[in-house]
């Protein structure tokens, strides 16, 4: 089998993570991979996946004059995308995220070649422009098949696109983290005290300010305990205001942006994920993986991941609710234990081997 994989580029994401380890497991696995890129940047973020053949179309959206950026740019990704799609041959191609499955759509239209569109983020929300939400509608027939990452998103396709096979298969644990404790690994926070973990861009999507909220109401309660947040984002400087002036500010640390959260997970005492909204959650993946309670707000999806008072708790986008949930927690070192025992059983749910197991099941259905 051939499969051509197509991303957007290399920079820091999710869809560019998952690419570039789908593309790996399946060289791995014996499929002649071609891997294409709409431009992949001169300092990429991520490697190039090993043993697949490279295609970059070089195209940078940001470059081009506004103008030219809308009436242009489409016009030569569609050409660059046929073009090359058509000389790598390829039995089936797979690309990743909203915007660029309508493109592959358009330009494998008429070629014969099946196309697998993967949709990332939660349909009903995110920043897809009514321009593509219009041509997603259109061209998504087309699709052999529309790979979802959580049960929620694939019922909303399955209504809306009956004819289209819709699927299943959630991100993996990523590779890269080491799951078993490590010598020597040491608390992030200065003198080693308790701490709540939450990991993510500071932007509207993540919902820190909920999360500040709920923990300002916890802190005097619960003087022994400090809040760490980690990741970076437009929203930085007003966040810590907000810390500031919920008096806060001493008790929440902002370290910023860390690619190996392994020791920090090890760490925490629990993870809280307060999100608006979200495609899956790699980073809840991950606190479950390292054996951690979690909280999680109930945002469309996440039930794939939290079942509410078995690997963790859910709580409502509300401050007090929140907290309320938090402190169960904070109070009760037993069920923070009980439910983390449960959260490590996510390394076998989510392992790579076992999300590849249905990447090479679909894509042997549909080439067979």
């Amino acid at each position: 089998m051939r499969a051509a994989i197509v991303i957007e580029g290399l920079e820091s994401g999710g869809a560019e993570r998952s690419a570039c380890f789908l593309a790996e497991g399946l060289a791995r696995r014996g499929v002649d991979v071609a891997f294409v890129t709409v431009n992949a940047g001169e300092c990429p973020f991520y490697n190039p996946p090993g043993g697949c053949d490279r295609i970059d179309l070089g195209l940078a959206r940001n470059q081009m004059p506004l103008l030219r950026r809308h009436l242009a740019f489409h016009t030569t990704l569609y050409r660059k995308l046929k073009q090359n799609l058509l000389a790598c041959r390829p039995d089936i191609v797979v690309s990743l995220g909203t915007k660029l499955n309508v493109q592959v759509l358009q330009a494998l239209k008429g070629t014969g070649i099946p196309a697998v569109v993967s949709e990332r983020g939660d349909p009903g929300k995110g920043r897809v422009e009514w321009t593509y939400r219009a041509l997603r509608t259109a061209l998504y027939p087309r699709a052999r098949a529309i790979v979802c990452l959580t049960s929620y998103a694939s019922g909303f396709y399955n209504k809306c696109f009956p004819t289209v096979k819709s699927v299943v298969i959630p991100n993996p644990l990523f590779p890269h983290f080491g799951l078993d404790p490590a010598l020597g690994s040491d608390c992030p926070v200065p003198g080693k005290r308790p701490f709540i973990l939450s990991v993510g861009r500071l932007s509207k999507q993540k919902n820190f300010p909920l999360l500040l909220e709920a923990f300002s109401r916890l802190a005097p309660r619960h003087p022994g305990w400090d809040l760490v947040i980690h990741g970076e984002g437009k929203q930085e400087a007003a966040l810590k205001a907000l810390a500031r002036q919920m008096g806060v500010e001493d008790r929440v640390s902002w370290p910023g942006v860390t690619l190996d959260l392994s020791p920090i997970y090890r760490s925490a005492g629990f993870y809280v994920q307060s999100s608006l909204y979200e495609g899956f959650c790699n980073t809840l993946l991950e606190a479950l993986a390292h054996a951690k309670a979690v909280v999680a707000t109930r945002w469309n999806g996440v039930e794939d991941l939290v079942t509410d008072g078995s690997n963790g708790l859910l709580s409502a986008m509300e401050p007090g609710e929140l907290a309320r949930t938090m402190e169960r927690l904070l109070s009760e070192d037993g069920l923070r234990e009980k439910l983390g025992e449960k959260a490590r059983e996510s390394r076998e749910r989510f392992s790579p081997e076992r999300v590849l197991d249905c990447w090479m099941e679909l894509l042997n259905e549909l080439c067979g």
